[in-house]
Order: C-alpha cells, then sequence, then structure tokens
C-alpha cells in the first residue's frame, strides 16, 4: 500500500490543482491495486518453492503441498519460474483492466503508457497498453531471477528470445505503417491553440477575453494558410454555444475565413436559455456559415458529438441527487449529461470528398474502447479536442498526450491533437509525434496555431488486431487470474482443515 501510494502520489500530484486535495485521494485509492497484486505475487512466489517446502515437512504435509493451490506446480524449477513470471503479469494486466472500469474507471498511467515515446509502443497493435504491461512485468521478474539466481543462463535465454520477438513485431509494424493505404489528398486542418487561462466563474470581460484569443490566430490563419478545416479546442469559450453573443460572433467569423469549424463547447438543451430544467452536455460541432444550431436553440443536432464519458467530480458528481451535500464539497459546479452514440463527422476535402472523424473529447481518448468505436464505426481519422489549462506546467498534459499516442497506434489511424493550452500536435499512424506547436520559450506550452497535412487512412483500411478484438487479452488474463486465486482459496481451506485435523 505504501509503494502503491507513494507512486501514484507524485504521479497524480497535478491533480491537487483543481482543489481538495484530488490527487492524494485519487492515488489512496490507485494504491489498492499494486497492494492486491503483492499479495497474488506473493502466494505465487510461494507455490514455486517446493523443494524448499518439502525438505522440511512431514509426508502429511508432503502431500498436502502437490495439492492443487500450491503445487500447479510440479515443474521443473525454471519452468516454475517462467510460470510465476506470467501469472504475475498476467495478474497485473488484469488489475490495471479492472481499474479501467470499476466505479467508472480510471486507466490513467498504466505501466503500459511508459513506453508511449519509446519504439515498443508498437506492441500495442496487439493488445493495447494492457500487452505492453504484461510483457514489462514479466521481463522485470525474469530479470530479477538473473540478479537473485546463481545459475541465470535460463532466465537469460528466456529474455533474449522475448528480445527477438519484440524487435521482430516492431520491424513488421514499420512496414506495415508504410504500406498503409492513404487518401492521396491531403486534409489540411488549421488548429488553435489559444491559451486561455481557466476560471470557475466567468464574466462578460472573460468570454470576450477568450473569443479574441480565438479569433484573432483564426484570421490570421485564414489570411495566410489555406485549410478545409479549423478546430478549437474543448470548452473554448466559458459559455454555451447558442449564447446570443457566441452564436452570432461565430456566425460573422465564418462568412469571413469561408471554411468550415469544428469547436468544443457547451450546449444548452430544452427550454429557454438558461431555463432551470435544461439539460447541459459537453460536445464537438462542426459549423459551416448557416448552420442550423447557430440560428436557433431548439434546432437539431445533426452535426454534433457529445461527450460520452465524463470526469466524475468534474462535469458530474456521483450519487448527488442522494447526498446533495457531496456537490457543495466536492464538485465543480457542473451537472453534465452524457452522450448516447458514437457518431462520426463527415469533413470534406478539397477535392469534395467526405471523410470520416471520430472525434474524442479531452478525457475520452484515455479510454481505448471509445476510439476503438469510431474505427468500427469506419473513421479515417480521429480527434481529439482538450482543456488541460486547469493543471498549469505540470506533467498532466503530458501523461494525457502519452494516451492519445496509443489511441492512433491501436487504431492505426492518424489522430490531430487540440489543446487550450499545451500539446497541439498530428500523431501519426505508428504513434509518432509530429509537429506539435511551441509557445515563445519553446516548450509545448503557450499560443500559437498550426495547419497540419493530415493524410487519412481510405475507406476500410486494414485495422490492427486490437482494433478487432478489443480488451479481449486482458479479459483472459482476468479470467486466468481468478482461477489461481480460487486455486490459492481451495489450498488455504484444505491446509486449514488438516491442522485442525492433527490438533484434534
Amino acid at each position: 500500500m505504501l509503494f502503491g501510494y507513494v507512486h501514484f502520489l507524485f504521479a497524480l500530484w497535478w491533480l491537487n490543482s483543481v482543489g481538495f486535495g484530488a490527487g492524494a485521494l485519487l492515488a489512496l485509492v490507485c494504491a489498492f491495486f499494486p497492494a492486491l497484486w503483492y499479495c497474488l505475487h506473493g502466494q505465487l512466489l510461494w507455490s514455486a518453492k517446493p523443494k524448499e517446502i518439502l525438505s522440511r515437512a512431514t509426508p502429511e504435509e508432503c502431500n498436502l503441498a502437490c495439492r492443487p493451490g500450491v503445487g500447479l506446480w510440479v515443474f521443473p524449477r525454471h519452468w516454475q519460474l517462467l510460470r510465476t513470471a506470467l501469472l504475475s503479469a498476467a495478474a497485473w494486466t488484469a488489475l490495471e483492466w479492472v481499474r479501467s472500469w470499476i466505479f467508472t474507471g480510471f486507466p490513467w498511467n498504466q505501466l503500459g503508457i511508459s513506453q508511449a515515446f519509446a519504439p515498443t509502443r508498437a506492441l500495442g497493435t496487439l493488445a493495447g497498453p494492457y500487452g505492453i504491461s504484461f510483457l514489462i512485468v514479466v521481463v522485470n521478474l525474469l530479470l530479477a531471477r538473473v540478479i537473485l539466481h546463481d545459475k541465470p543462463w535460463k532466465s537469460l535465454t528466456t529474455l533474449a528470445l522475448l528480445f527477438l520477438c519484440v524487435y521482430g513485431w516492431c520491424l513488421h509494424e514499420r512496414h506495415v505503417n508504410q504500406s498503409l493505404p492513404l487518401v492521396e489528398t491531403p486534409l489540411r486542418i488549421t488548429a488553435i491553440q489559444a491559451d486561455v487561462p481557466e476560471c470557475r466563474e466567468w464574466t462578460e470581460e472573460v468570454l470576450r477575453y477568450a473569443w479574441q484569443r480565438h479569433a484573432e490566430p483564426t484570421r490570421q490563419a485564414a489570411r495566410t494558410e489555406s485549410s478545409d478545416l479549423v478546430v478549437w479546442p474543448e470548452g473554448a469559450l466559458p459559455c454555451v454555444l447558442t449564447m446570443p453573443f457566441y452564436a452570432q460572433a461565430l456566425q460573422g467569423l465564418l462568412r469571413e475565413i469561408q471554411r468550415p469549424m469544428l469547436i468544443g463547447s457547451l450546449d444548452e438543451r430544452g427550454g429557454p436559455l438558461g431555463d432551470e430544467n435544461n439539460q447541459y452536455f459537453n460536445s464537438a460541432f462542426y459549423l459551416t456559415e448557416n448552420c442550423p444550431v447557430l440560428l436557433s436553440q431548439n434546432a437539431v443536432r445533426n452535426n454534433c458529438y457529445d461527450k460520452m464519458h465524463l470526469v466524475p467530480f468534474g462535469e458530474y458528481v456521483p450519487f448527488s441527487g442522494y447526498f446533495p451535500w457531496i456537490a457543495d464539497i466536492i464538485g465543480m459546479g457542473r451537472d453534465l449529461t452524457p452522450g448516447k452514440d458514437y457518431r462520426l463527422f463527415q469533413i470534406p476535402d478539397a477535392n469534395g470528398e467526405k471523410l470520416l472523424c471520430g472525434v474524442n473529447i479531452c478525457y475520452e481518448d484515455v479510454f481505448p474502447e471509445i476510439s476503438r468505436r469510431f474505427t468500427q464505426g469506419g473513421a479515417q481519422l480521429l480527434m481529439t479536442i482538450t482543456n488541460d489549462c486547469w493543471y498549469g506546467r505540470s506533467a498532466g498534459p503530458w501523461q494525457h498526450l502519452a494516451h492519445a499516442v496509443f489511441r492512433a497506434l491501436e487504431n492505426r489511424r492518424p489522430l490531430l491533437r487540440s489543446g487550450n493550452n499545451s500539446d497541439t500536435c498530428l500523431i501519426l499512424p505508428d504513434g509518432t509525434i509530429s509537429e506539435p506547436i511551441l509557445g515563445e520559450d519553446g516548450t509545448s506550452f503557450g499560443q500559437g496555431w498550426h495547419t497540419y497535412a493530415v493524410y487519412p487512412v481510405r475507406k476500410n483500411a486494414p485495422t490492427t488486431l486490437y482494433a478487432r478484438t478489443g480488451n479481449l487479452f486482458a479479459m483472459i488474463c482476468t479470467l486466468a487470474t481468478g482461477f489461481v486465486w480460487l486455486l490459492f482459496v481451495q489450498s488455504y481451506f484444505l491446509r486449514k482443515a488438516t491442522l485442525q485435523n492433527r490438533i484434534g
């Protein structure tokens, strides 16, 4: 527990900036997962020592030691150690998968994500970060045996074979990406990184400042670059899209630049603006000059995607209907409604061909299933629009970017990332980061804009094994872990019964 808490406390320290010690509290929850792994790993290590146990045991204990759960287990010494490494890695992977969905899920900083900027990320096409997490645990446990064992050559041989397999797969992925069928004409997309400080209570002055920070670079880009689309990040302005000032200003800007826009915005639906019964959504909109949603509050949202996986306590407060005091203590003043379908946008290129695009809104790109659903629906490219300025110049935005790398890699689709204050870039299908917007100080933080030449894949382009099977590997690891745990439970009761009989 201490090891896990210290790890997650520092890894999530940036989250404390939102208040109420969010990082410290979440680290306490996450610490349970390595603690559970330690329990199972300890049992596996014990079960791999039958010789040491039997040398000091009675005949009755020898018979008990060979029962399921203690001696699964009767293999040559090296194979027992390899078995322990594989089952321990499966347990780690299983716990990471459980953490990704239990209590709405928090799959942040899985062990496999550490390889986002290394060549070994290519393994993500097989089983996503879960497969890489599995391999990292196996390799480290085998290295531990090399250090601790007096005859390490068998473990070294196993590590060498693993290295050759990984190296061969990385070469294979490089070849596949070089021959990936791409559209001939690139989609030119201008991304705006406005670097607008976040505030929980906005005023008209703040609203106009945010508008200026987005609109002026957009006009400048339109005068100097030709593009097919302009992208603004999540929550570009601190108001709902249909607010008269915002809707009218967007109409004027669309007429001026003569190109469509994809923006992130809050959306209010139901009755008149401000009605207490209205629902609020965190949405992405594809806008043209005469877009109906800019003309009427009650227009049908055809070119709109609503965020489906909301951030607990940031965008809604769990169980607030039953315990209103939770929202008063922890909530951030929002109660958004989740979306219901994985809607794709049809974005025309310079030749008028419509390309299908799936858009993740902020935290959604941490969940691989969402991008996978977009790809299964026919997405030829992916996007992420995000607002990480809540966390300042911390490790949070960089960690967030690492997850987006895997979403491009897992689906073999280019991913354009548009951030409010940082890490706006193009991620190629092999996970390579291309043309990041840099601030005046040379870091990824600051204001700027850039026009990207994005080559989406052709329709029905081949996908990866992960895109076809999803988290199947993680589920198999979970089943294997559950089975082994049941064997240990059985062994415990058998051992207890034997001791009771002896005393009797």
